[in-house]
């Protein structure tokens, strides 16, 4: 049996000891009163002398010690612990599962880990099994432990074959979902043979990152009759730079601005590293960058771009030291600006409200994703069917001046994929709009809510879905007031079917609604809704001030921008991922197409892409989305490696295992109910916590130190009242 500490760091503390002894030494003189003839005379002087003397009120001295002992050792958790060994059977077979760690962070000790795996292997007895799994972001087996179809299945053989396949990945590390895999091996394995082994041993070899281990594992740990064995490889070795992140931004008309965040992982050492950047397979340019111990610096490059072309590079770091972060791939799409079409009746006579609102929100001369183009109903009935000249988004306001044929071509352009903002603010009858348009949508127009505006009489939003894309970026406290917003007219919007299935069925979907109205019903505000292939969003009200102030709100430019942006489904929308993420497809390529297969880094024949089927790329790189499995548009997308893997901390085997492993309980011969509380600890099992003793002591030697205090002051109190004529 020993003893040792779950937090020795708080041992620290215990030189706060000297702070008694220091304050108990330093103290004012003591005098007493002596009567004089006459001080008239004498000069009035104040003088305050601070000396040393000899130790008094040793006792109070050491309680105040002992305070201050009894807390560090309190929090430095002690504990008795004895070897757990006793409590695995030792008779009997057992089952291995050898879970060897190929992350990047291995990097040169991969080697060091197959070695070791090796060696597991090789002194399992003849009655053992043997499974191995290789973990990174995510587990794969590579040799089960038990398989009706194959003998040999469980065999060292087996294991010895499997790591000499096993090969270093590039993702990143994940402890948790490796050890439920090895878990769910030995449990199939249990299932099959129909009886548990007399042992189940998990052998985890790794450098035990830090990052590889969550902050909250959601409760799981492992079983208390699986044993957990580590295997550090990581030892020490000297941290070197990486770069962390990596972002381009439009610098000028024909140029771009690469931005890279370098980091020094060391704890001790300035580093002065060089950063190149290369683009298309050439080195444009590197910079200099000097970096403190810990600390991390931005490095930047100007790259002249031709317009309306695409940039694809790596920023690379020169660091002696190997590792993972040393390559940060990045992908410039030149940003197309997206026909957004206006039906308006301005064409031709004086101009909207809205209209003009809409020019202010969508300037032609600024760097927005959209260009906006006024056209009348009679303009677009013909552009809306064709496919080469019709644009991206619809607006649609001033219904009043909505024909039944335009209605026609703006419900074909949604059907055939088109995707449309409709403003209802027509002051008429809209039966013509409801029988063409709207209850195709599935929505009915009831009329208005007043006749005319009265800003005295206006309505608020009483609801609003900020889990939709288009109110999400508002949820936050700071952002979601939208009591300011009043509405002084609007139409009563009704779904045509009110049990409607929810829009991933391609059902109405309310995201806002007023407040409720003399009846208590709730009308909708803003309804979303399909139509074919296509998308539309619906406001109940005008985009000029006869309706609304909204236009005017500081919130009327974030949701139409949000608005249009869910509406162009992405199209631009620069992305990128991480080596072993799932990736999902972009909605188009830049032949304006959904991609129908997928190059990974890495490889050079496209895959073809299937419905649910998984994309997880395996090393850093390039991804290339292509419309056509042999040729047309594609868009390209980094790949990284978790900027996590270049972060050297690592988590102690002790700590990991008290994270996942279970308090194993050892029978005793007396009842169950005497067992005591024991938890696996790195070989070891607690026998017994001594840090609620120690809080105990510290309440106690409270209470003791603060009467000997009040003894002393009494004292003190008594010495110092001045004599009386008789003491005289």
């Amino acid at each position: 049996m020993a003893a040792a500490f779950l937090a020795p760091v708080f041992l620290a503390g215990l030189a706060l000891l000297v702070a008694p002894w220091w304050i108990h030494q330093i103290r004012r003189p003591e005098r007493e009163p002596v009567r004089f003839s006459s001080l008239m005379f004498i000069p009035q002087t104040r003088r305050e002398v601070i000396e040393r003397r000899r130790l008094q009120h040793i006792l109070l001295m050491l309680l105040r010690m002992g305070l201050l002992a009894l807390l560090a050792l309190a929090f430095a958790r002690p504990y008795l612990r004895k070897p757990a060994a006793a409590a695995v059977p030792a008779e009997g077979a057992a089952w291995h599962v050898i879970l060897l760690d190929t992350s990047a962070s291995m990097g040169r000790r991969f080697e060091t880990a197959r070695t070791r795996a090796r060696a597991i292997a090789d002194s399992l007895d003849a009655a053992d099994r043997a499974g191995v799994i290789v973990f990174s972001r995510t587990p794969r087996m590579l040799a089960p432990l038990a398989d009706a179809g194959n003998p040999e299945a469980g065999s060292a053989a087996s294991a010895r074959r499997a790591v000499a396949a096993a090969q270093l990945t590039e993702e990143s590390t994940a402890y948790v979902p490796a050890l439920q895999a090895a878990l769910a091996m030995l449990q199939s394995a249990e299932g099959q043979s129909g009886a548990p082994a007399a042992r189940q041993v998990i052998h985890l070899i790794s450098d035990f990152q830090r990052a590889g281990l969550p902050e909250k594992t959601g409760g799981w740990k492992l079983p208390a009759r699986v044993e957990l064995r580590c295997v550090d490889v990581g030892g020490p070795e000297q941290a070197g730079c990486a770069i962390e992140d990596v972002s381009v931004r439009a610098g000028g008309a024909d140029e771009v601005r690469v931005l890279g965040k370098v980091r020094n992982w060391s704890k001790s050492g300035e580093a002065v590293r060089n950063v190149k950047i290369v683009v298309g397979g050439r080195e444009i340019a590197r910079s200099s960058v000097t970096l403190a111990p810990g600390a991390a610096r931005q490095v930047a490059f100007r790259v002249p771009v031709p317009p309306a072309s695409s940039l694809e590079g790596w920023l690379e770091i020169e660091d002696e030291q190997p590792g993972a972060g040393k390559q940060r791939y990045f992908v410039w799409q030149a940003p197309s600006r997206q026909r957004v079409w206006l039906l308006s009746g301005a064409e031709g006579g004086p101009e909207r409200t809205a209209v003009r609102f809409l020019r202010s929100a969508l300037p032609t001369d600024g760097d927005l994703p959209w260009r906006l183009e006024v056209r009348s109903p009679e303009q677009a009935q013909a552009g809306l069917a064709d496919s080469a000249v019709r644009p991206s988004i619809l607006i649609v306001e001033n219904f009043d001046k909505l024909s039944p044929e335009a209605c026609t071509a703006v419900l074909g352009y949604i059907e055939s994929g088109g995707r449309a903002l409709l403003s209802v603010d027509a002051s008429g009858s809209l039966d013509a709009a409801n029988k063409v348009l709207l209850e195709r949508l599935g929505v009915r127009a009831e009329g208005t809510f007043r006749s005319g505006k009265n800003e005295s009489q206006f309505m608020l939003l009483g609801w609003i879905d900020f889990d939709h894309p288009v109110f999400h970026p508002l949820r936050s406290p700071e952002f979601n007031d939208f009591s300011a917003v009043r509405f002084y007219n609007a139409h009563r919007l009704a779904l045509v079917n009110e049990s409607a299935a929810p829009a991933e069925e391609n059902g109405p979907r309310v995201l806002a609604r007023f407040e409720p109205d003399s009846n208590g019903r709730e009308w909708p505000a803003i309804i979303e809704t399909y139509a074919g292939a296509g998308r539309a969003i619906l406001w109940a009200f005008g985009l000029d001030l006869e309706w609304s102030n909204f236009p005017r709100s500081v919130k009327f430019i974030p949701v139409l921008y949000e608005t249009l942006g869910l509406l162009a489904g992405g199209a631009g929308e620069s992305r990128a991922w991480t080596v072993g993420e799932r990736l999902e497809p972009p909605a188009e390529t830049t032949a304006g197409q959904r991609p129908a297969a997928v190059v990974l880094p890495g490889e050079t024949a496209a895959v073809a892409l299937a419905e649910n089927s998984e994309v997880r790329p395996a090393r850093a790189g390039f991804v290339r989305w292509r419309s056509n499995v042999a040729a047309g548009g594609e868009r390209v997308e980094a790949v990284n490696v978790a900027p996590s893997e270049s972060n050297p901390e690592r988590v102690s085997p002790e700590e990991l295992q008290l994270k996942l492993c279970a308090p194993r309980v050892e029978p005793r011969e007396t009842s169950p109910a005497e067992w005591e509380h024991r938890a696996v600890v790195g070989g070891y099992r607690i026998e017994r916590e001594y840090w609620r003793w120690l809080l105990g002591a510290l309440m106690m030697l409270l209470i003791w130190e603060s009467l000997n205090a009040a003894a002393v002051w009494v004292r003190r109190g008594e010495n110092s009242r001045p004599a009386t004529g008789e003491e005289r």
